[in-house]
């Protein structure tokens, strides 16, 4: 689970023995947004510090947000464990200068025989 609707899931699943895995995308900083926009991510904020650290596991996308997030707002209390979204930069959609038209990573690898055996992503 992850996200803005589900923080409190976690206290929920874990009062029932069920295992709460937490995919964290992090929350945008909060400069430079009105004051409306503010305090919505500073409540996002206090809910992440509340629930996090009752979480079986969290599953940040980056190191990045594994150090300035995922750890700190779980009182480096839970297992954090980067999970990486994967290269899409390996798409049609995004082949450019940043992917010089060809397959990075393991993953793309990995999408680039799925797509040469005839499989499609979209």
């Amino acid at each position: 689970m992850g996200g803005w609707p589900f923080y409190k899931a976690i206290a929920v699943l874990q009062a029932k023995g069920v295992p709460a895995v937490f995919s964290d995308v992090g929350v945008t900083p909060t400069e430079g947004h009105p004051e409306t926009v503010r305090q919505t991510l500073e409540k996002i904020r206090a809910l992440r510090r509340r629930y996090l650290p009752q979480a079986s596991v969290i599953v940040p996308i980056s190191d990045f947000l594994a150090t300035t997030q995922s750890r700190p707002d779980s009182n480096e209390q839970v297992p954090v464990t980067t999970i990486y979204p994967g290269d899409h930069l390996d798409f049609p959609l995004w082949q450019g200068p940043q992917s010089r038209g060809k397959a990075v990573g393991r993953s793309s690898v990995r999408f680039g025989s799925y797509r040469a055996e005839g499989g499609a992503w979209y």
